[in-house]
């Protein structure tokens, strides 16, 4: 899938292959469907195909709120 880089930058990788990404907004790349999809769920690239692009969610930056269900913290104040 070729996508371009709608955030200022992006650096991750593909779980499935290892491969490590560093680029840049306005960047194109080609990567793997499964990776360009997931990326487009969060809104980080948009799909170039000509025909039936995939579509981009609205990216929505911020502050969200952190849910921890269970944990222990030890003697130095650090979650095991």
């Amino acid at each position: 899938m070729r996508v371009q880089i709608t955030e200022d930058r992006l650096k991750t990788g593909d779980p499935a292959t290892g491969q490590h990404y560093n680029q840049v907004k306005d960047d194109v790349i080609t990567v793997p469907d499964d990776l360009g999809r997931a990326w487009c769920d969060r809104g980080w690239v948009r799909d170039l195909a000509p025909e039936n692009p995939y579509p981009s969610a609205e990216r929505k930056p911020g502050v969200q709120e952190l849910v921890v269900h269970k944990a222990t913290v030890g003697a130095k104040g650090r979650v095991k």
